[in-house]
């Protein structure tokens, strides 16, 4: 059992590749949307130093419940290091962009309570869709959103950037 999770178990970062793989053949042959969503809680390595390394696992604990809600039971929901990544096939960009604000909305109202104060979370978001016939490969795709959710990161955190998956030929 997933130590974050209260219902359906986290996938490991090897299945969550393993998943992004066939949903992109899947995309790819059918010509269908497909999104990958990074998302990074802002302000955690603060917190690690104050209270000790178990603060990420008592963080997802709280907010990965909320954020399961959010999901059909087509998504994809995976976790690595300090981050987590969702894959939503079927989800163009407007889609998509609409479980990150969802999702963002879902950490910022979760209480959170670590050595008796409450803190508030706040998530750094980054949004990539495959567009049906575009030239990317399947690892391109979550590498987008991850430098998207890095952008947000750096402007400040608590906000969603949407990336380009689309990139030339290897």
């Amino acid at each position: 059992m997933d130590p974050f999770s209260s219902g359906t178990p986290l996938l490991s970062y090897a299945q969550y590749q393993n998943a992004l793989r066939i949903e992109f053949g899947r995309a790819r042959r059918y010509a269908f949307p497909l999104s990958c969503l990074a998302i990074g809680l802002d302000g955690l390595e603060p917190l690690r130093d104050k209270h000790g390394g178990g603060v990420r696992d008592e963080a997802f604990a709280t907010i990965v419940p909320a954020i399961q809600a959010q999901l059909r039971a087509s998504d994809a929901l995976g976790h690595y290091h300090d981050r987590l990544a969702l894959l939503l096939p079927h989800a163009d960009d407007a889609g998509a962009g609409a479980v990150a604000e969802r999702v963002l909305a879902q950490v910022a109202k979760q209480p959170f309570r670590l050595g008796g104060e409450s803190v508030r979370l706040t998530a750094s978001i980054g949004v990539a869709t495959l567009e049906p016939r575009s030239t990317i490969f399947f690892d391109s795709l979550a590498k987008a959103a991850e430098a998207a959710a890095q952008q947000a990161a750096d402007a400040g955190g608590g906000r969603i950037v949407r990336a380009s998956a689309t990139v030339t030929k290897r």
